[in-house]
């Protein structure tokens, strides 16, 4: 998964506060907060300089199922009011 963020984002980590909103499509093995754990574990140093709430004071999760060819992760990323998706 980090090797994907760091394809996808060329910027530098934000700083905060930033709110995340994830939309995850899979088979559903494991818990939300294990989903979104995994995702902020990966993104760390990357995305955003550290997950405390400090950083990401909000968080919006969903899943839906389906199946492993059609899993996907949508992750947006909202700074001082304004989209960095």
């Amino acid at each position: 998964m980090r090797k994907q963020i760091k394809e996808q984002w060329k910027q530098g980590p934000l700083e905060g506060p930033v709110s995340l909103a994830m939309y995850v499509k899979g088979e559903g093995r494991g818990d939300l907060d294990n989903i979104a754990g995994a995702f902020m574990d990966a993104a760390q140093g990357i995305l955003f300089v550290d997950d405390r709430v400090s950083v990401i004071p909000e968080l919006y999760i969903s899943w839906s199922k389906a199946t492993k060819a059609n899993s996907e992760w949508i992750i947006h990323i909202y700074h001082l009011g304004s989209s960095l998706e």
